[in-house]
């Protein structure tokens, strides 16, 4: 297993999940084990890794911060996890984003990735989308299912954005604040 480059783990729990640090191609990391309640295991891949997804788990307690020294990280999945959320802000080459049932409402640390080329945010409590206005390499931007979303006229100021992906939204948001 040594050149193992891809790893999914989809299970309820596990053990001696310390042992991925041993694979040292690893690229692509999954890590969806509902019984988690920290992540602090993955930070001995932080050099190594470049797509990274963290899936739910029962535990309010997974704390982000190990996330700050994934320096490589170009695809980051976070879903339902929100302890120190802003440390995504550290993350400059991150290119590709999904925030999935966050309940953060403040988004503003996202205005730090030049490097954002994709941005998904679904459910959660996040409704102001305002913080990423003006951010020149997002090409494409995925609502989904954001129950308070008032406005989008933050597309306006998207200069790169080629596709916008709006579903499932209780009300459809005025366009009055677009500038088209």
């Amino acid at each position: 297993m040594s050149d193992l480059k891809n790893l999914h783990i989809r299970c309820v729990e596990v053990k001696n999940q310390e042992t991925i640090s041993n694979l040292s191609k690893l690229k692509f990391l999954e890590v969806d084990i509902f019984g988690m309640d920290s992540f602090d295991f993955l930070s001995y891949l932080s050099n190594q890794i470049v797509t990274l997804f963290l899936g739910p788990t029962n535990s309010k307690k997974p704390n982000l911060r190990f996330l700050e020294t994934f320096r490589n990280l170009r695809d980051l999945h976070i879903d339902g996890h929100n302890k120190n959320i802003e440390v995504i802000s550290k993350l400059l080459e991150i290119q590709n984003l999904t925030l999935r049932s966050i309940t953060s409402l403040d988004i503003s640390f996202l205005s730090s990735l030049e490097e954002l080329k994709n941005l998904n945010i679904k459910l959660g409590g996040i409704s102001d989308v305002s913080a990423i206005s003006g951010m020149k390499r997002i090409q494409y931007l995925e609502l989904w299912q954001i129950r308070k979303l008032e406005d989008v006229g933050v597309i306006s100021f998207l200069q790169g954005l080629r596709e916008f992906f709006l579903r499932m939204c209780l009300k459809f948001p005025p366009w009055k604040n677009l500038k088209i």
